[in-house]
């Protein structure tokens, strides 16, 4: 019953105030819009303590206090195969230009990750064909950079399979 009559006093003590600057305020186009906020504020006024009732805090929902962000993890991990997919492509098309045809490509991601993060990747060369023009030149170490430095990881993640 205390809720009531304080929740009462204020609404009577906001109304009585608006009375005042209501015939403080000149007549005009600006009191229109000082009324029209002032009407808003009432019902913010009127509206906010009825949210208390049900326990639900309008001062929380303002703040932004109430909010919460949860990451969708599996929405992620799938963006993230999308980028492994393409990564995969663009390092069988960068090997094949440097004289590996068909390389076989597998980028491995972190699923529980919020950012793209490999694990390794996985060259099988083991149907490729080298060009002649690449026959001395290739080997594991360049083929390691090559990939190491396409994905920006660590020369070690790069993993070679004959």
């Amino acid at each position: 019953m205390e809720f009531l009559s304080i929740y009462l006093l204020s609404i009577m003590g906001i109304v009585l105030l608006f009375v005042v600057i209501e015939l403080i305020l000149p007549n005009g186009t600006t009191s229109r819009y000082i009324r029209s906020m002032l009407g808003i504020f009432l019902i913010f006024v009127v509206i906010a303590p009825l949210g208390k009732l049900k326990n639900f805090d309008f001062d929380d929902v303002l703040s932004g206090k109430s909010a919460q962000y949860q990451l969708d993890y599996d929405y992620l991990y799938r963006v993230h195969l999308l980028k492994a997919e393409q990564m995969q492509q663009d390092i069988k098309n960068i090997l094949k230009d440097k004289g590996l045809d068909n390389a076989s490509v597998i980028v491995d991601v972190q699923k529980d990750s919020a950012d793209l993060q490999i694990n390794s990747i996985f060259v099988d060369l083991s149907q490729t064909v080298i060009s002649k023009n690449a026959e001395h030149i290739i080997n594991y170490t360049t083929i390691k950079d090559i990939v190491s430095e396409y994905a920006c990881i660590d020369k070690n993640k790069v993993v070679i399979n004959e």
